[in-house]
């Protein structure tokens, strides 16, 4: 699809020059126009039928004015397929008689979005006060759809209505006359028109009018059948327009008016179908005959619903709240009301002498009929309806909020910054769960033919705001559900198979932040490493500084990032070879979009992630105000390899706001234009999905000489990623690491010597990010309702981690431990295991588990002193094997915890371990004494093993302690220090009494816990247990 941007083909972005040649230069197929912020004079765009999928955009706003007044005068007549028009200001304000917007009954999967209306849209016959002639109505936007396709509305702002309150106008908002095809008003706001605001009465395709709002504005919205209007308010409570032609004055709230025979050949039925009223508010309270009834239906469609609505209702009119009248249609027929249902519906009824529901029609079939009727007016004259509604009751309020944001101030757009989540799940056969938290708004949209969800609330309901930060539910198979997010995305989560984008780019919804470490050689200058499509290789990727390994200067390029996946090279200068020994670099991969993540303590956290084209030139980047007064630190590379000459990306002149950024060629020769990609995070020292981490700004002092950071904690396994923040030495350079350790790192700027062998280089500001993976804890609690019942967790094992999930808890006294398989890719599968001998059956119990990932660790803890930590695997049968720790604990004797990680002998077992010292420990597993404790398969054993200490590691308490005397009987654990909410994990170091046997524990507490030796009973009933050693971690919560 051909882009555009309209500015650089030689429009006029000051609103003096039509822009319609430069337009109608450009329109074609399948084309989109890039609107750049500006003001755009146009005469009239018509897109004849056979252009299809014309696309003008304004991302970050825009502002139309017509060149032409009239009402009989086309501004936009559109009668092809796939026209959008999205992001700007219509503005009216020196337009005398604004022309009119028309989406012919021959257009089809139109989409008209995030548009306001500046300015009163008046009509030329607005003076012809009480003509009587119907035909001086005029219309601002005339809307239809052909047969079998839809037309989308939505986030459009008629809010200024055609005249001032105390004046008379002919002029209309919304005029659906005819059509097949399916209409979607979603987010709407009316005020102040003098005409119907919306006349849709006619068409015979569905109307959907969700989530808008219309206030003191001529006649209201008038439906057929076929027709939902859903979580939408009206109210009246002051003066509004005359229409002019009649010199009337009259708000209803919705009108049902089955009048027009049904007319197939030209799209009309106004009978046929279900006209449905749902979720919805309404408060007409003025005292005058200007206020109509709520809902009214003088000629009834065939069925009307009407279920979850409230109103507040007082008026001289001759209207009551809700009533059905025995009206006909044009041709003299009947308008006969088959069926009629009201439930939950609530009516303050304070009118003098018209009643809150009236029933001049009888449906031929009742559905449910319930709610609340109150106030101090007349209830009904039904008798039907006072059987089965409360009446004289308290009926609840109506919400009178408006179910989208107020409109935007002058110079901005609907949901300016907005991003668009897209969660698709056609092709699949099952439901996909979402949710989707904001920081501001999320709010269902139906851009790109996707389903206007209106259950994404609690309890499957439509909110609104300021209650709308969150939505959740299921999207259908086969359907799309996409929603717009406001102030950064905090967090999502799913389940299915739907694929998810952000703004068009693919997102993996769960953390936000996705590292990885990669090492590799460079066999030759043309060589690329791929990554394969992972959530640690999605959107813009960062991958610097490599390692020091080899001294040649070099860096890392990137090509044919953001979709998933990426190449990549060690890319030395080209007065270099190319080749070049193995480094190490870490990455950061973050899908291009705002984020305001919530750190483990609950504060925000705001990422921005993006690109931008440029070249050697410096570009300036706009990160507008979404990081307040704080300077973000920017992370910035190629992603691209337009140009095949090596390259650094230099960022420079970082603002709250904006920054700098170009790209640089040995030599600072000229270069392609690139597309840089660039993550900027928010300085900050904390945990992230449990994972601490860092981002910080060092001072102006890095050179070309190596400089220590010192982390500001310490860190297992660090992740280092970095930048340059600055631009003072301008030769051509990048960053080198070496050294990096859990408490610090050396950088050094790296400059190319094609022209010379001075490297000398001025003193630089660095910006990077630190992350640590730490040891994994979490409570799980479960019942057991079969033998062969296994659970699925994720998210509780570290990457090719190692799981201890012991002991269990003592609701139920049968005995009883975990069992684990598929151990693996940060999940589990366990079930509550009995012996053989009994039912498989088990009340539910709650046990902790704590993970590592494999190897030997070494961490400092928070008074400086060093922790040593080690995990592993080993194939394990019935006879006791040795596991070696080598001389990692030195001469200290670690605890040992272990289980059996794989499900390889399907009968019950525990893992048993003896002779624990500072070089190896023993472990076997046991089956039940009924079948000698023997257990023939190889399972892989999982053990951790950790240095004994009471501590404190990234702020977080913790100890690791022996217990002796442990029998079965309950004996008290009393920890050395308190927690808040503890985590114990626990394991016998012994085995002095050779029965089968585990641990089980109670009364957890902060200050300690009760443990026992439960022994299996399959060969006799005798309990009894010699004392053991037990070893236990107590953790609050992630270390």
């Amino acid at each position: 699809m051909p882009t555009y941007n309209i500015v650089d083909e030689g429009a006029d972005n000051s609103g003096n020059s039509a822009i319609d040649p430069t337009l109608y230069n450009l329109i074609e197929d399948d084309t989109t126009i890039i609107f750049p912020p500006g003001t755009y004079l146009l005469n009239e765009l018509v897109v004849y039928s056979g252009i299809d999928n014309l696309h003008l955009i304004a991302p970050n706003g825009a502002r139309l004015i017509p060149g032409q007044s009239g009402d009989s005068i086309r501004w936009f007549d559109v009668y092809s397929n796939g026209f959008v028009l999205d992001g700007f200001e219509l503005d009216m304000r020196e337009t005398e008689i604004p022309p009119f917007v028309r989406m012919n009954n021959e257009a089809g999967n139109w989409e008209l979005k995030r548009l306001v209306t500046r300015g009163k849209v008046r009509a030329a016959t607005d003076s012809n006060i009480g003509s009587g002639n119907s035909s001086d109505a005029r219309t601002y936007f005339r809307l239809s759809a052909a047969d079998g396709t839809r037309g989308l509305l939505q986030d459009c702002y008629f809010h200024e209505g055609a005249c001032e309150p105390t004046e008379a106008s002919n002029r209309r908002a919304i005029l659906v006359e005819s059509g097949k095809g399916e209409l979607v008003f979603n987010r709407c706001w009316f005020e102040l028109w003098g005409e119907n605001t919306i006349y849709a009465k006619k068409p015979e395709g569905p109307l959907k009018i969700y989530n808008c709002f219309w206030r003191n504005t001529q006649v209201g919205v008038r439906i057929g059948g076929r027709t939902e209007v859903r979580n939408c308010v009206s109210i009246k409570d002051d003066i509004h327009p005359v229409q002019s032609w009649s010199g009337g004055s009259l708000q209803r709230g919705v009108s049902v008016e089955g009048v027009v025979p049904a007319d197939p050949e030209n799209g009309i039925n106004s009978y046929e179908g279900t006209a449905t009223i749902a979720d919805s508010d309404f408060y007409h309270r003025y005292p005058d005959s200007s206020c109509g009834g709520p809902i009214t239906a003088s000629a009834p469609c065939e069925e009307i619903n009407i279920n979850n609505v409230r109103i507040s209702y007082n008026s001289e009119k001759y209207h009551d709240a809700i009533y059905t009248l025995n009206g006909r249609m044009n041709n003299g027929d009947d308008a006969n009301l088959e069926y009629l249902k009201i439930k939950n519906t609530e009516v303050h009824n304070d009118h003098d002498y018209q009643y809150a529901v009236s029933i001049g029609q009888e449906p031929n079939e009742w559905g449910d009929v319930a709610g609340v009727l109150g106030g101090s007016g007349p209830q009904t004259d039904s008798s039907y309806i006072q059987n089965q509604m409360t009446t004289n009751g308290d009926p609840t309020p109506p919400d009178t909020r408006p179910p989208l944001p107020s409109a935007p101030p002058l110079g901005e757009v609907p949901l300016q910054s907005a991003q668009l989540v897209r969660i698709d799940n056609t092709g699949n056969d099952s439901v996909a769960s979402y949710q989707i938290t904001g920081g501001t708004y999320v709010l269902p949209a139906g851009d790109n033919g996707a389903t206007v969800a209106m259950d994404w609330g609690p309890n499957g309901s439509p909110v609104r705001p300021p209650d709308s930060e969150q939505a959740s539910g299921s999207v259908p198979p086969g359907e799309v559900y996409a929603f717009y997010v406001t102030g950064g995305i905090v967090s999502t989560g799913a389940s299915g198979s739907a694929t998810w984008t952000i703004d068009g780019t693919p997102f993996s919804p769960g953390n936000v932040l996705s590292t990885d470490t990669l090492s590799a050689d460079q066999a030759s200058q043309e060589q690329w490493h791929q990554v394969e499509a992972s959530d640690q290789s999605t959107g813009v990727v960062v991958a610097n500084p490599p390692s020091y390994n080899g001294a040649q200067p070099l860096h890392v390029r990137l090509r044919n990032t953001i979709a998933g996946g990426f190449d990549y090279k060690l890319e030395e200068w080209d007065y270099l070879d190319g080749a070049h020994t193995t480094e190490t670099f870490n990455t950061l991969a973050v899908p291009p979009a705002e984020y305001n993540l919530q750190l483990d303590n609950d504060l925000p956290y705001r990422v921005k992630a993006g690109t931008a084209s440029t070249d050697h030139n410096r570009t300036t980047v706009s990160l507008g105000d979404f990081f307040g007064g704080i300077r973000p630190v920017i992370l910035a590379q190629s992603q691209s390899f337009n140009g095949r000459d090596p390259i650094v990306t230099r960022v420079s002149s970082v603002s709250s706001d904006s920054f700098e950024v170009q790209v640089q060629e040995e030599g600072n020769g000229t270069h392609r234009v690139e597309t840089v990609g660039y993550i900027a995070l928010q300085p900050e020292i904390g945990f992230l999905d449990g994972k601490p981490f860092e981002v910080r700004r060092t001072a102006q002092g890095v050179t070309d000489e190596w400089t220590r950071i010192e982390f500001q904690r310490p860190y297992e396994n660090p992740q280092f990623v970095a930048s340059l923040q600055t631009l003072h030495g301008l030769d051509t350079a990048g960053l080198r690491y070496r050294n990096l350790t859990s408490t610090g790192v050396e950088v050094k700027v790296e400059e190319e010597q094609s022209s010379s062998s001075e490297t000398n280089h001025a003193e630089e500001a660095i910006g990077y990010a630190v992350f640590g993976n730490p040891l994994l804890t979490s409570t799980i609690s479960n019942t057991q309702s079969r033998r062969h019942e296994w659970h699925q967790v994720d998210s509780i094992v570290q990457p090719d981690g190692v799981v201890i999930a012991k002991p269990l808890s003592y609701n139920g006294t049968q005995p009883i431990h975990v069992r684990l398989q598929n151990v693996s890719d940060g999940s589990m599968e366990y079930k509550l295991e009995e012996w053989r001998y009994q039912d498989g059956e088990h009340l539910e119990e709650t046990f902790h588990t704590l993970s590592m990932k494999e190897g030997e660790r070494e961490v400092q803890l928070d008074d400086g002193a060093s922790y040593r930590m080690k995990a592993g695997t080993a194939g394990v049968a019935d006879s006791f094997e040795s596991i070696s720790l080598g001389n990692f604990f030195g001469t200290e004797t670690p605890i040992v915890l272990t289980q059996s990680q794989t499900f390889n002998g399907g009968d019950p077992i525990v893992t048993r371990l003896r002779n624990v010292s500072s070089g190896s420990f023993d472990v076997r597993v046991q089956e039940e004494q009924a079948s000698d404790g023997t257990h023939p398969n190889d399972e892989t054993v999982g053990y951790i093993a950790l240095e004994q200490t009471t501590a404190q590691i990234n702020d977080t308490l913790f100890e690791v302690q022996r217990a002796e005397g442990v029998t079965n009987e309950w004996s008290q654990i009393t920890f050395e220090q308190a927690y808040d909410t503890p985590q114990f994990v626990a394991d016998m170091q012994t085995i002095r009494g050779p029965d089968t046997a585990n641990l089980r524990y109670r009364n957890l507490t902060s200050t300690g816990v009760e443990v026992k030796i439960e022994e299996e009973q399959s060969a006799d009933f005798e309990r009894a247990h010699t004392s053991e050693v037990v070893g236990y971690v107590v953790v609050e919560d992630s270390v």
